[in-house]
């Protein structure tokens, strides 16, 4: 064999070997990437959760799960990504702010006393001086989580609802399940994707913008 022969034999066996060296690293990259990214929009998730004034609990719980999840598993995804002399800092960052967002989810919040029983004099009076007359269509009670249609019993719930439990996510369930096929947030971007988290059988449309409402309205 001539010699330049040998000389392409030898490229061809190493860039063979720079190669498959190269396979393990680009998958840790993508898989390291992908988790990354999936860390992300939970951490979105939360972040909204933060700044909703409500909650509902078990969703709040699933997706305190999930986000521990996606940090346990980058966890993994940087100690590998190290040992394989990869930037893991994007990650590493990803796993802070889990860590942080979770930490706001889960402390304790600030005690207030607060004299219920004159929280709910004061509306029940304030009802009291106001003519509610019946919805044009059934109106779900958050402490029900069940319609109301006749006045008295919607003045009712809403006396209810200053202390009682918030049953939103059985609210939302309730509805698709009674045929509901789109809901429309006014004024946030926070209800509505738990909304799509709850029921997959209907749409959910947050309305903020001037160019929101006129879209809305379009289409009523």
């Amino acid at each position: 064999m001539a010699r330049g022969d040998d000389l392409i034999l030898k490229i061809s066996a190493d860039t063979s070997a720079v190669a498959s060296g190269l396979a393990p690293m680009n998958d840790a990259l993508d898989t390291l990437d992908a988790n990354a990214h999936e860390a992300s929009d939970q951490l979105s998730k939360l972040d909204k959760m933060n700044v909703s004034p409500t909650v509902d609990v078990d969703i709040r719980d699933e997706a305190i799960a999930k986000a521990r999840q996606d940090i346990e598993r980058l966890r993994d995804d940087v100690a590998h990504g190290v040992e394989m002399g990869l930037d893991t800092r994007a990650a590493q960052r990803e796993i802070s702010s889990l860590q942080s967002a979770i930490k706001k989810l889960t402390s304790e919040p600030e005690t207030v006393e607060i004299d219920v029983d004159v929280d709910k004099e004061a509306m029940a009076d304030a009802l009291g001086r106001t003519a509610v007359q019946s919805p044009l269509v059934p109106v779900y009670a958050n402490v029900t989580a069940a319609p109301a249609s006749a006045p008295q019993d919607i003045v009712k719930l809403l006396v209810q609802q200053v202390t009682g439990t918030v049953r939103w996510r059985e609210s939302v369930a309730a509805m698709a399940e009674a045929g509901v096929e789109e809901f429309v947030e006014l004024g946030g971007k926070v209800v509505g994707p738990m909304v799509r988290d709850i029921t997959d059988r209907a749409t959910a449309t947050s309305v903020v913008t001037m160019n929101d409402i006129e879209a809305l309205a379009a289409r009523l």
